[in-house]
């Protein structure tokens, strides 16, 4: 494993982590504070995409002699920045709809009529 991805992946780790927990928390919310926690679970991610791109680029050509591929054109970088927030949407909503059916369906486990109470 390069530098790169010795810094990219525990950030980028971090993010989701942090985005999947604000994602989750957001399925049990009312509309105006979901949207606002799910933006922020996003955000979250996207943001933990660019940073660990950017310094990963960063540690990668901080090494003793580098390889050429440690100095890229910034298309990752740019990319992370311009497009990073799909996947990060991505994921974030599958966590939210996840968590939205759970709770979903335990509060019709808990509602269900009982046949001992006849």
């Amino acid at each position: 494993m390069n530098p790169f991805e010795q810094v990219l992946y525990p950030t980028l780790g971090a993010g989701c982590v942090l985005g999947a927990m604000l994602a989750w928390n957001a399925s049990g919310r009312r509309a105006p504070s979901q949207i606002m926690t799910l933006s922020a679970a996003v955000f979250a991610v996207w943001f933990s995409l660019f940073l660990g791109v950017h310094w990963g680029y960063g540690s990668w050509q901080s090494m003793e002699n580098p390889p050429d591929e440690a100095f890229a054109d910034g298309a990752w970088l740019t990319g992370s920045v311009m497009f990073g927030w799909m996947p990060s949407a991505l994921g974030c909503s599958l966590v939210f709809l996840t968590g939205h059916v759970w709770r979903r369906a335990r509060g019709r486990r808990r509602s269900a009529p009982t046949s001992a109470a006849r």
